[in-house]
């Protein structure tokens, strides 16, 4: 059982999104692997996201379900959790995330996919 020196580790990944209008055009470089998107696009993008609060509102609703989920987990008695939130295409990277989660030497850890994956 995990143990709150070693809890598990429950790493929630998600796309991501920026989390400044300033930050859509770095954002849509790394979902296109580094090509540059024309500028028209990325202006009509900036937008989309203005009318949403300027972000993504993707990226705070993952981290407010990470911590409902720790919550509820360690709520539970069935040992010790550690919720964690990491992004494909922005920050925080998964990379970043998994080698933070690393230096608590969780028991185990447990990979959750929340984007929709198309499956056949």
């Amino acid at each position: 059982m995990a143990t709150a020196e070693h809890p598990t580790a429950i790493l929630l990944m998600a796309m991501g999104g920026p989390d400044c209008l300033e930050n859509v055009e770095p954002f849509l470089l790394d979902v296109r692997g580094g090509r540059p998107t024309p500028p028209e696009l990325v202006e009509e993008i900036r937008e989309r996201y203005r009318a949403t609060g300027g972000k993504s509102p993707a990226v705070g609703i993952t981290h407010e379900v990470a911590k409902k989920l720790e919550q509820q987990l360690n709520s539970s008695r069935t040992g010790r959790y550690r919720v964690y939130v990491g992004l494909r295409h922005w920050h925080p990277f998964i990379r970043e995330t998994y080698a933070e989660l690393l230096k608590e030497s969780p028991e185990q850890i447990i990979g959750v996919c929340m984007a929709p994956q198309q499956s056949s």
